[in-house]
Parts: structure tokens; sequence; C-alpha cells
């Protein structure tokens, strides 16, 4: 497997830059994945990567080499496609072996490099079997497993589990990992679901507008988001983006109408204007006030067995927060939010 060097790239749709100046760099053996919602460019910057989209302007290199201007089949991909695009005229033997083939490789090679993807997916006993006699996650294995065995130097997929239920789709993701990790591929993965990036990936790259607005390692991302766009789409639910006031002594943020926070943002003055973004496990409730507290009433209770989520209105701000399973709280209850000051962080 190769390391990918992505510089410069964009490209446009009339006036619309669908993917605006990205400059990416992937080592060997690499799992990254593309996250962000519908339109931000994610699936275009992988057809690109891939040739099936020309670019405007840019360099792709492929282990050093420049493949920019070469053909998908030059350049030594292997893609998984979101609507599992295996071939119903084939078995699924012919489905996986179709690229080993087209590379010209011979009768036993193919056979044992079948087989051992075959394996790998856990699908030896379908190679018989035509595709329209397949559950939906067996056909994305075959897909999956038709990826792997062309041995290409970088493997793309673009939304693979999209199509399958949550039970499925939750099982096909630990494998992908298992896989991806033992076949030690190069591997760039595109979703809109953060639970897949941040469970999957070994870096996640977000995307707004075309660009690359933040790059880390999941951990990084979710407790340090570089901005209130990445804060509020990273995490189930989403952080809590709370507008403040630095306090006239400088010694905390007033929030939520009459809510304080211990916490300033480096180098702020009293009277600025800022955003403090808090994670929902992040946040205690009690049922009196402190110096540091927000006062709220409970807005919404909901169960969802491990834990339960609250919304609690805040000065007319909801606040969402997590808490046991076994907490009672009562909607129309008033209840005080506390933050330990290291975990608030400030956005903009």
């Amino acid at each position: 497997m190769r390391h990918l060097q992505v510089e410069a790239l964009t490209k446009t749709y009339g006036d619309m830059n669908a993917v605006d100046d990205v400059t990416l760099e992937i080592e060997a053996q690499e799992f990254l994945v593309l996250l962000g919602p519908s339109g931000c460019g994610k699936s275009t910057l992988l057809r690109c990567i891939a040739g099936l989209e020309e670019i405007d302007a840019g360099t792709i290199r492929i282990g050093g080499a420049d493949v920019t201007d070469r053909k998908p089949k030059d350049r030594n991909i292997s893609m998984v496609f979101q609507n599992y695009a295996v071939f119903p005229h084939l078995t699924v033997a012919k489905n996986i072996a179709f690229g080993l083939e087209r590379q010209k490789k011979g009768r036993q090679e193919i056979a044992e490099r079948v087989r051992s993807a075959a394996e790998l997916l856990h699908i030896e006993d379908l190679l018989h079997r035509q595709p329209n006699s397949l559950s939906g996650g067996q056909r994305q294995r075959v897909a999956v497993a038709r990826a792997i065995a062309y041995d290409a130097d970088l493997l793309l997929m673009d939304e693979p589990l999209s199509n399958l239920d949550a039970l499925l789709r939750l099982e096909m993701r630990a494998e992908l990992k298992r896989l991806v990790s033992e076949i030690k591929a190069t591997v760039i993965y595109v979703t809109h679901d953060q639970t897949e990036a941040l469970s999957m990936g070994d870096r996640v790259a977000v995307m707004e507008r075309g660009r690359i607005v933040q790059l880390g390692a999941p951990i990084e991302i979710y407790n340090d988001p570089a901005s209130t766009f990445v804060a509020g789409f990273i995490g189930n639910p989403p952080m809590n983006l709370l507008p403040g006031r630095v306090l006239a002594e400088g010694t905390g943020v007033e929030v939520a109408g009459e809510g304080r926070i211990g916490a300033v943002p480096p180098a702020s003055k009293p009277g600025d204007q800022v955003t403090a973004g808090i994670r929902a496990e992040n946040i205690a409730v009690a049922d009196t006030s402190g110096t540091w507290s927000i006062p709220g009433r409970v807005f919404v209770v909901e169960p969802l067995g491990s834990h339960n989520i609250i919304t609690v209105d805040a000065g007319g701000e909801l606040i969402r927060v997590s808490v046991g399973a076994d907490h009672a709280a009562v909607v129309g209850g008033d209840v005080y939010l506390t933050v330990p000051p290291e975990k608030v962080r400030w956005l903009s």
C-alpha cells in the first residue's frame, strides 16, 4: 500500500467550488475518514482521487508518482461504492475475481486471492451464488472482497454502510476495522455518520463547503473542535454552544440568562462576547445553586437505556445533559447545572 499526497486540489461545478483548494497527505496503511454533511464535497474529493472526476487545479500523487492526469484504471486503486455495485450476472466468485482477470493475473493466483478475500469477509460459502440471492449485507461484503482482492495501492470507500440497517451497520463497522488492520490497507473512507468516523478512523478530516476545516485524531476532533461548525456536527448529542459575556471581574462568564461558568478564555477582557462549548457528559445536575452554576428547568427527558439525555431550558438556551439511567429528572423541575472549568472549550 502507498501513501497519498493531494496538493491544492480544486473541483468546480459552474460557479460553485465543490472541492476548494484541498491539501492532504495520507500515510501508507493509514485509515483516513472524510466526514461532513451532504454537499460538503467529501464524495467529490474521493472521486477526484479515484480519477472519476476531472479536476480544475491541483496535483494528486500516489506513492510519489504524479497520477493527476491518469485514467482511473491506471491509478492502481480499488473502490467500494454506496450501492454495492456488484455484477448481477456473475457469481460471487466471478465478482471478486473481476478486477484480477482484467489485470490478466494467472488462474491459480486469481483463485487464491478470491479464496483469501472471501475468507476475510466470511463469505467463502457464498462463492457459487448469484448476487440476487444475497442480502444487502452479503452483497456489500462481496463488494469489499472484490476491492481487497485487487491488491491496490489505495482502497477508497464511499459511504459503503449507509444502505444497511442499524444492527448490520454496527457489525460491518467492526468487521471493516478488523479487516483493514489485517490487510494493512491505505484507506480513504467517506461518511456523513460521525459515529462511524470516530470509531473507525486513525484520523478524521471534517469537511465544510469543499474545505477541510479540521484534521486530527478522533479524540482530538471530539474533545477540541476547531470551530462551532465542528462542535455542532461531532457528537451525539452535539456539543452545547452557549454565547456569553466575560464578567466585569474577569473571573468567569455569564451564560444562559443568570448562569455563570467559572472559566474565561485566554487573553479575554471583561465584557468580551464569547462562545462556550460544553459536552453533554461534562455537565453535572444539582438541586441547589452554587457560585458557578446555570439555573434552568427540565424541558425534555429522553431515556436511552444505558443513560438519559435531559434537555434543560436555561434562560431561553436549550442545554442537553447526559445523566445516568437512574437519574430522577422530572419535566418541569428546577435544576442547576455545573461545569468543570477544564471541560469548557472556547469557540469561534
